[in-house]
C-alpha cells in the first residue's frame, strides 16, 4: 500500500472511530441521561460528570482535526491523540467503575 493511500485510510478510520464516539456521547447526553434523570431524580447530578468528560473529548477531538485540516506538525497531532487516549481510557474506566453498577442496579 502506497504510503498516500494508508495515509488516506488512517484518517478514514479515524473519522469513523470519532464518529461512533461522537455518537455515542450524544445519545448518552440528549437520550440516555436525560430519560433516566427523569425517571430516577435522584441520579439527577450523577450524570453532570460524564457530560463534562464527553465535552471535554470532544474539545480534543476538535483541536486533532484542526491540526490536521490545518496540515499541524506531527509532533502536536501525537500529543493531542495521546491526550485523547487518556481522556477516553480514563473514561471508560470511570464508566465501568462508577456507572455501570448504578445502571446495572435500576436494571434490577
Amino acid at each position: 500500500m502506497a504510503a498516500g493511500t494508508a495515509a488516506a485510510a488512517a484518517r478514514r478510520g479515524e473519522r469513523a472511530d470519532c464518529q461512533t464516539v461522537e455518537a455515542h456521547h450524544t445519545g448518552e447526553d440528549t437520550g440516555l441521561f436525560p430519560w433516566l434523570a427523569e425517571r430516577h431524580r435522584q441520579l439527577a447530578g450523577f450524570f453532570r460528570r460524564p457530560e463534562e468528560e464527553h465535552r471535554d473529548i470532544e474539545r480534543t477531538r476538535t483541536r486533532i482535526a484542526g491540526l490536521i485540516r490545518g496540515g499541524g506538525d506531527q509532533a502536536a497531532v501525537r500529543e493531542e491523540l495521546e491526550a485523547l487516549s487518556r481522556e477516553l481510557l480514563a473514561h471508560l474506566d470511570r464508566e465501568e467503575a462508577e456507572r455501570l453498577p448504578v445502571l446495572r442496579a435500576l436494571a434490577a
